[in-house]
């Protein structure tokens, strides 16, 4: 399948979002994205982004920021499932997403030319032993209005030294509820194989 084939439009109307973000935070999640499509890292959470981006004096919403790495994220699985030349991958970004900036261009083509030869290398092992998971839920109260629950969760996972390496993760509720619904197909997943076995 070619480079930025599948669902062109989609991916361009989103574009202008992509070049609001300043060029040299840009190019730091770019190269996370394409680090995680590459199974190499983790992807960044909208909110951990955020605040980084609120440190170097950039406001810009945890919607947007997820917009831009769900962005990122097809621009360079589809990247690195079709392996452009550096050039094609440009030119094919340039043709499909007219309304993006030309200096966002060139950062998102850069970090492609600079990881390209390292597109196909087999992915870093990345599977973490979950030794246990707490959760908490909370209700986020501002002035004298009460905000919808989250749930906020701490997975602590085996450290590659052997000790307890803990990930917390917070969901509003509206992710939780996605969450929660991929863990129930998962469990009948599991459980429909374990009926075969």
């Amino acid at each position: 399948m070619a480079f930025l084939s599948v669902n062109p439009d989609a991916f361009a109307a989103c574009s202008p979002v992509v070049g609001e973000m300043p060029p040299d935070a840009l190019r730091k999640l770019a190269l996370h994205c394409l680090k995680a499509c590459q199974r190499k890292r983790f992807p960044p959470s909208a909110e951990e982004y955020v605040k980084r981006l609120a440190q170097v004096g950039v406001e810009m919403s945890a919607r947007k920021v997820e917009t831009v790495t769900n962005w990122l994220d097809h621009l360079y699985s589809e990247a690195v499932r079709s392996a452009p030349e550096p050039e094609a991958f440009e030119r094919k970004l340039g043709k499909t997403c007219r309304n993006l900036s030309p200096e966002a261009s060139q950062v998102l083509a850069a970090v492609w030319a600079k990881e390209a030869a390292n597109a196909h290398e087999p992915p870093v092992q990345t599977t973490l032993t979950l030794l246990s998971a707490e959760w908490r839920v909370g209700f986020p109260i501002k002035g004298n209005t009460t905000n919808p629950p989250s749930v906020s969760f701490v997975f602590n996972t085996q450290s590659p030294e052997g000790g307890p390496e803990p990930h917390p993760v917070n969901l509003p509720y509206s992710s939780f509820l996605h969450f929660s619904k991929a863990i129930k197909q998962a469990n009948e997943a599991l459980a429909a194989v374990s009926e075969q076995s």
